[in-house]
C-alpha cells in the first residue's frame, strides 16, 4: 500500500508517526510540503517519509490519498491534480463535504473524511470516518482505532467534538490563572491541575459505558464544593453559553 499525504502539517504528521510505529504494512509515504526546510525538520524522526513539493508527485505515487491542506487552498491545489482509476481520496478538511471535494477532484474516484488528532501519533484517539471504507478503516485502527458513522450528519458532530481541545486548554488555564492569582506556587498549580484532569478522564475510559451524569455525582459530595461549583456554572449560564458556541460552530461547518 502506498500513501500519499497533500499537507505536512501537525495532523498530517501526527498520523504518518502513528503509521510508522504500528504494525500497517506500508509501501511508500510521501507528503508535500511549502516549506522544505520546516517540515524536514519536523520530519527529522520519519527516516521513510518522502518531502515533496510536487502535489502532483505525490497523487502519482500514492493508492490512497490524504488531504491535510488548509481550507483556503484545498480547492486550488485538488482542482489542479491528474488522478488515476483505483486510487482513494480522503480528506482531514473540516469545511468541505462529500460532493464538494467530489466536484474538486472531478468525481474521478472515491471520496471519504477523517477527523484525527493529534494523539494518532501516540495510537491515543479514535478516528471518525465518512463513509465507511474497509482499507481507510484499517489504517486508523492501526493507529489508534476507527469509528464508521452512517451520515456525513453525524461527520459533523462527532467533528464537532474533536473541536473541543481549544476550549477543554481554555478552560483548565481559567482554573489555573485564578488558582495562580491566589498562590505564590504557580508553577505546581498548573501541574497539579493537568494531572487532575488527566486522571478525570482516565476513570471515564475504564468504565465499560461512559457516564458522565453519573460521573459527575459520584465526584460530587451532596453539599460539597464540587457539587457547588457545578450548580453554579449552571445556573449563571455557563454551559448554556457553550451549547450555543458548539451550534454556532455547527452552522459554520454545515453550510
Amino acid at each position: 500500500m502506498k500513501l500519499g499525504f497533500l499537507g505536512s502539517g501537525t495532523i498530517a504528521l501526527a498520523v504518518i508517526t502513528g503509521i510508522e510505529k504500528s504494525a500497517l504494512r506500508v509501501e511508500r509515504l510521501v507528503a508535500s510540503t511549502a516549506d522544505m526546510a520546516q517540515s524536514r525538520q519536523m520530519a527529522a524522526d520519519l527516516p521513510r517519509l518522502e518531502l515533496t513539493e510536487d502535489s502532483q508527485y505525490v497523487v502519482d505515487n500514492a493508492d490512497i490519498i490524504f488531504v491535510a491542506l488548509p481550507g483556503q487552498v484545498c480547492e486550488k491545489v485538488l482542482k489542479g491534480l491528474v488522478f488515476r482509476p483505483g486510487q482513494k481520496l480522503v480528506s482531514f478538511v473540516p469545511t468541505e463535504s462529500c460532493a464538494r471535494l467530489a466536484e474538486m477532484t472531478g468525481h474521478k474516484l472515491p471520496v471519504f473524511r477523517a477527523v484525527p488528532l493529534p494523539f494518532a501519533a501516540e495510537h491515543k484517539t479514535v478516528t471518525p470516518i465518512f463513509p465507511a471504507d474497509k482499507d481507510v478503516h484499517n489504517i486508523f485502527a492501526h493507529i489508534g482505532g476507527a469509528l464508521d458513522l452512517d451520515s456525513e450528519e453525524d461527520f459533523r458532530l462527532f467533528m464537532m467534538a474533536a473541536s473541543f481541545m481549544g476550549v477543554y486548554y481554555a478552560f483548565l488555564n481559567c482554573f489555573n490563572e485564578w488558582l495562580g492569582s491566589k498562590t505564590s506556587k504557580k508553577a505546581e498549580a498548573a501541574l497539579y491541575l493537568a494531572k487532575i484532569f488527566n486522571a478525570l478522564s482516565a476513570e471515564a475510559v475504564k468504565q465499560d459505558k461512559v457516564d458522565f451524569p453519573r460521573l459527575e455525582r459520584e465526584y460530587s459530595t451532596k453539599g460539597g464544593t464540587n457539587e457547588m461549583i457545578s450548580r453554579l456554572m449552571q445556573e449563571k449560564g455557563g454551559l448554556e453559553a457553550l451549547k450555543k458556541s458548539l451550534d454556532e460552530v455547527l452552522r459554520h461547518i454545515s453550510r
